[in-house]
């Protein structure tokens, strides 16, 4: 998940690489549309047994800016590479 500190935690987006991905996603879509917070994902209680219910008990990492921005920039390389070249 990647959250929002300076306003209250609030989820503005999730990833998921594993199997059911789109169902996964898809199940947080409408709670990051409505503006749900770390807490409110947290204390939600997961379908069981399914992937879905990872997000539900995620651990709280703080990234710092250089490390975000050095991540989409070797996602950004690796996307070139792959796709563009092909």
């Amino acid at each position: 998940m990647v959250c929002d500190l300076s306003q209250g935690n609030r989820v503005l987006g999730m990833h998921y690489l594993g199997p059911n991905a789109g169902e996964v996603i898809q199940g947080f879509g409408t709670a990051v549309r409505l503006g749900a917070t770390y807490d409110d994902v947290y204390s939600t209680v997961g379908i069981h047994p399914t992937t879905a219910e990872k997000f539900t008990t995620a651990t709280y990492v703080l990234f710092s800016w250089f490390f975000l921005c050095f991540f989409f920039s070797l996602l950004c390389l690796v996307w070139r590479l792959c796709f563009v070249h092909c």
